[in-house]
């Protein structure tokens, strides 16, 4: 079952829409839900990652494979089961994983998900670090701890940075230099 959306993304064919998201209530390990808008079909994957829930999305260097970000959250009133979010790579044809990473023990949900060529930017929460996972080489790269709290990285594509809000003020970073500059603080 899926009841909460956590992410959306244009499959690499072009066609089809895949949905991440959590269950509903008292239930664990939410789905993924891959939709064909013009057969108007619905194939619901449930409970790829069990006990986690599918939470964020992106594409990779395959059309047949796809980066999936964990949660440890279920619907409301399920039991929580305090775990690592994970980075999974997750084959489309034969709706399996291929390969998991779990970046950090203390971030329970991936956050966000933002490709930039072979290099997937990803945040965690509830603490706000950040890393990278390389597609060729498929692993965790880079790991950081802006010290800004949680938020979901953004890409603006007029200067090629991410940005992200987090406790009140806006952070940029330069996926380049991989340097960090918070911008905005609300209390300024």
């Amino acid at each position: 079952d899926l009841q909460r959306a956590g992410d959306l993304l244009l499959a690499p064919d072009g066609k089809h829409t895949i949905v991440a998201g959590q269950p509903g209530y008292g239930k664990s390990g939410g789905a993924i839900v891959i939709v064909d808008p013009e057969a108007a079909e619905f194939d619901v994957v449930k409970q790829p990652f069990l006990p986690q829930s599918a939470w964020t999305l992106a594409t990779t260097r395959d059309d047949d494979v796809i980066l999936v970000g964990t949660s440890m959250y279920g619907g409301s009133g399920a039991p929580k089961v305090v775990t690592p979010g994970r980075l999974v790579l997750w084959r489309l044809s034969t709706r399996e994983a291929i390969e998991e990473f779990t970046p950090w023990e203390n971030e329970y949900v991936i956050n966000s998900l933002v490709r930039i060529g072979d290099e997937v930017w990803f945040s965690g929460a509830p603490g706000g670090s950040i890393g990278v996972f390389d597609l060729a080489k498929r692993e965790v790269v880079h790991l950081m701890d802006p010290g800004y709290g949680r938020g979901k990285l953004y890409l603006r594509s007029e200067d090629g940075c991410l940005y992200s809000s987090a406790q009140g003020g806006v952070f940029r970073i330069d996926p380049t230099t991989r340097e960090c500059q918070y911008m905005r603080d609300r209390h300024r």
